[in-house]
């Protein structure tokens, strides 16, 4: 008895670094006997894929090649399929190939699904689309940072974006980007938020968030069907509104999904900014809530949340000739938020971030300008009220020189990602100045980021304009 199979790609057309998930069907016709075939994920090569790439090379290898382990004997397993049901084999080939170059692949499939049967065959051809992307975001699964990252950038589809997300987990080195998949779609030009969980408590499913005009715009996405949520629309009091980022999610619950807290500002110039908190419920249903008014022109914000506590947006805000740091906490199922001042001191704002703890405090790194010196700050806030005292550190850079990005690590210390015209520089915590600088970066990459993850050195992470998501090692 010969089994049906068949061969099958996930899509036609893939983006540099996603996913390219392969199913191979076995279907047993008989109404009444077993069928014994193969299992190519058990080891053996019964399965062969042999891939032709676009300048005409090839690259041939079996499942079990794949798969091997150093020092591990493999024993091919059969696969016993009841009668008239069907077996899918899933594999993502980007585990294997990283497929970087745009153009035309041809897949040959070679399956010897019984030993001593003809073995199956069959021929599909994909396309790796040239780079389109708008933006590209590195986001921490949790607000302590411990290790679970995505990366997060958006590819053009036709007249919308597809929202890809590619996990970085805590034991894998940074390798390259690629196993990305689809997570959404949107409106060209958007420029979406990924949410992250309380520190400590990761969970795979996000919630995702983007304004477009005077409108905010929410999806979740989810591991099963029954959880995700389609797109839902809250429409906002003006279009001057902008996403503070991250998205705050609730503690993942043991069952459905968790509710998630955002927060919208209006910078203002002249007059006071506004804060708008916006908490979605486990149905996806929008609710506005109200903040007290700050005190003058919001030049920042950033949003984190501790294990117990509630969703703390810090904003740092121009009063008079003051740089004032707030922090607005948003309680659950609350009618609006609490302010109070952590920090005033004298200068410019050029970057930050915030990051919560395990043990329960906020961590807050800044880069100002005082005259014509540039320094770091940074301070731990661990009690309600507690006197803040900054740890302050010189920079050394050039007038021209702008900060692109601004990272606390899990140690609370600040990474600095620079950029003086079409040269990008690195400044670790245990440096005063440069220790990496490159111009390709520059020149080629948008949306640049860093990533740090625990007990790997920290990485540039950009959107490079022929080659797609690069990750560099600094």
């Amino acid at each position: 008895m010969t089994p049906l199979i068949q061969a099958k790609l996930a899509r036609k057309d893939f983006a540099v670094g996603e996913s390219v998930p392969f199913t191979l069907s076995v279907t047993n016709p008989s109404a009444t006997e077993l069928l014994a075939v193969a299992d190519p994920r058990r080891g053996g090569d019964s399965l062969r894929f042999t891939v032709g790439f676009p300048n005409g090379q090839e690259l041939s290898f079996t499942t079990g090649e794949a798969l091997q382990a150093p020092g591990v004997k493999q024993i091919p397993i059969d696969m016993r399929v009841p009668p008239n049901v069907r077996q899918d084999f899933e594999f993502d080939l980007t585990e294997w190939i990283r497929f970087e170059k745009p153009g035309s692949y041809r897949l040959k499939v070679g399956y010897e699904w019984k030993k001593g049967e003809p073995p199956w065959s069959s021929e599909v051809t994909f396309v790796i689309n040239s780079p389109s992307g708008s933006f590209l975001e590195a986001v921490p699964a949790e607000a302590a940072r411990m290790g679970y990252y995505g990366l997060l950038w958006s590819e053009a589809d036709d007249n919308q974006g597809r929202v890809l997300l590619a996990d970085y987990r805590i034991e894998r080195p940074l390798l390259d980007v690629r196993r990305a998949r689809e997570i959404a779609k949107l409106p060209m030009g958007a420029a979406p938020s990924l949410s992250m969980s309380p520190a400590g408590l990761p969970f795979s499913e996000r919630w995702l968030a983007w304004v477009v005009k005077d409108q905010l715009h929410t999806v979740y996405h989810a591991d099963t069907l029954e959880n995700k949520l389609p797109l839902s629309t809250t429409p906002l009091p003006g279009p001057e509104f902008k996403l503070v980022s991250p998205p705050l999610s609730e503690a993942a619950p043991d069952e459905g999904r968790p509710g998630c807290m955002i927060a919208l500002v209006t910078p203002g110039s002249a007059s006071a900014g506004t804060l708008l908190p916006v908490e979605i419920n486990r149905r996806g249903q929008a609710r506005m809530l109200s903040a007290p008014p700050l005190p003058g022109a919001v030049l920042d914000a950033w949003a984190t949340s501790t294990a117990t506590s509630n969703p703390t947006f810090i904003l740092a805000v121009r009063v008079g000739n003051s740089l004032e740091l707030l922090a607005v906490t948003c309680p659950w199922k609350s009618t609006g938020g609490t302010s109070k001042s952590l920090l005033s001191i004298e200068g410019e704002l050029l970057g930050g971030d915030v990051r919560a703890t395990l043990d329960e405090h906020l961590q807050i790194g800044l880069v100002v300008k005082r005259g014509a010196t540039r320094e770091r700050l940074s301070f731990t806030i661990t009690l309600p009220g507690a006197k803040v005292e900054p740890i302050t550190s010189p920079l050394f850079t050039d007038e021209d020189t702008t900060v692109v990005r601004a990272r606390l690590d899990e140690r609370a210390q600040l990474h600095l990602l620079l950029r003086n015209r079409q040269r990008l520089s690195y400044v670790p915590p245990d440096a005063n100045a440069e220790v990496w600088s490159d111009s390709r970066p520059a020149e080629s990459g948008k949306s640049f980021d860093l990533l740090l993850r625990p007990g790997f050195p920290a990485a540039l992470v950009y959107y490079d304009t022929t080659h797609g998501p690069i990750s560099v090692g600094l």
